[in-house]
């Protein structure tokens, strides 16, 4: 298949890696599954990661309420068109409820359905949608957003283009997008990509350069604005909806 980043067709092979196929893309460098994993493969993955919310992410609430109050101040610092915030990967609903705290009318998506119950408990003056997505959406569950936020998510979809496509299409003109992702490109990323502790297929199955998240960006009308440096092996982007 064509790079799902830039559709280039020429690409090299990159890693055989217990039974999966992973290329390098000839024109942005991404690095992507083929075949990829199926909505149902994403949901067996992903439908209770922490094992009922028990696990992991939640058992440090209050290191990551304060993380994400400090991640909510950077983005609302950016923001300038009104005070409606969407996260796409919300897990435990630490970061919404970070930014309902700045003033925010609320809301997260999440696949992870125990994720989606905590989230509801611990924070009830935010919404929280269960899905895909692309599921979501299609329930017409989404407005428009003034702030979006996608931490470490989009390396899991499969297929990034409509991803960023449905991303945009509720982002107000004006409003900001903050990204963060595995960066392949990265200096400080091992020449072995089986060696880096980001590479987990099908976990993650599409590994983005900033050249091609900015390219799928802009095709979607999304103008990078900033790009944090990162001694990690990470992308972080802010990016503005062109009106």
């Amino acid at each position: 298949m064509p790079c799902p980043v830039c559709d280039t067709l020429e690409r090299t092979l990159e890693t055989q890696w217990k039974g999966m196929t992973l290329h390098r893309c000839g024109g942005c460098g991404s690095v992507y599954m083929d075949p990829p994993p199926t909505d149902a493969d994403r949901h067996a993955m992903y439908d209770d990661p922490y094992q009922g919310a028990s696990e992991g992410y939640y058992a440090k609430r209050e290191k990551k309420m304060r993380r994400c109050a400090k991640r909510a101040r950077m983005l609302d610092a950016y923001v300038t068109t009104g005070k409606t915030f969407l996260e796409v990967g919300s897990s435990g609903g630490f970061m919404v409820e970070a930014m309902r705290q700045r003033g925010y009318d609320a809301t997260g998506v999440e696949v992870d359905k125990p994720g989606v119950e905590y989230a509801r408990k611990e924070f009830p003056g935010c919404t929280f949608h269960n899905g895909l997505l692309e599921e979501v959406e299609a329930r017409g569950d989404l407005g428009e957003y003034d702030a979006v936020y996608c931490s470490e998510v989009i390396e899991h979809v499969p297929f990034p283009d409509p991803f960023v496509a449905a991303i945009a299409r509720h982002m107000k003109p004006g409003a900001v997008l903050n990204v963060t992702t595995p960066d392949v490109a990265h200096w400080n990323k091992p020449s072995d990509i089986t060696k880096w502790n980001e590479f987990c297929p099908p976990s993650h199955c599409t590994y983005f350069t900033p050249k091609g998240l900015r390219g799928l960006f802009a095709k979607h009308g999304l103008e990078v604005f900033r790009h944090r440096f990162n001694w990690k092996a990470g992308i972080q982007f802010y990016a503005r909806k062109i009106a």
